[in-house]
């Protein structure tokens, strides 16, 4: 299993991983209101003005709001709230330098027809993803450790117009056996 799949899966992981945790933090401080209060405002910051009107546009009608958050706004969601976070992480310039090495490696393997990224910066962002996770969902550093050896077999859902996280194979799985 090549180190693009096996990050696209980890990254699958840590996902899911944090963005329950994301929500109930921000819907302890802000309640009913966690998605205007606290995640709006901190996507406004993100240059990136498209996304940041599709998102700002979404209603529960429309969707499940949790879907809305991708991996690239954790940085700019936690930086906002940090006093919902702060009793978790402790250290938010060390965390948002976490989170800005993860964006980047999603950014790097995003495409199909990404470079392979190298063994040592696998190792690395399964490291990262892993220190992130700790404190938050211990499954998910178990996951995430077997998801960085290629070793654990789990059925992942794909939505409508979803890729596979296997997309060299074209699976519906996330781990498949070595």
């Amino acid at each position: 299993m090549s180190n693009n799949t096996r990050l696209y899966q980890g990254l699958y992981i840590y996902r899911n991983a944090m963005v329950p945790f994301i929500v109930v933090q921000l819907q302890a401080q802000y309640g009913d209101e966690w998605w205007e209060r606290g995640i709006l405002p901190a996507l406004r910051r993100k240059p990136r003005t498209a996304r940041k009107d599709q998102l700002s546009a979404i209603s529960l009608a429309d969707m499940v709001l949790e879907d809305g958050i991708d991996t690239n706004f954790f940085r700019f969601i936690v930086r906002r709230n940090w006093s919902c976070f702060e009793p978790t992480w402790k250290r938010q310039a060390v965390l948002d330098v976490w989170f800005i090495e993860l964006t980047e490696v999603r950014n790097a393997i995003s495409h199909p027809n990404a470079v392979q990224v190298s063994d040592r910066d696998t190792m690395r962002a399964f490291d990262t993803m892993i220190r992130i996770v700790r404190p938050v969902e211990s499954d998910a550093v178990w996951q995430l450790e077997q998801a960085e050896q290629g070793t654990q077999f789990i059925e992942l859902p794909l939505r409508a117009g979803e890729r596979p996280p296997n997309y060299e194979r074209k699976t519906p799985y996330a781990f498949e056996r070595s």
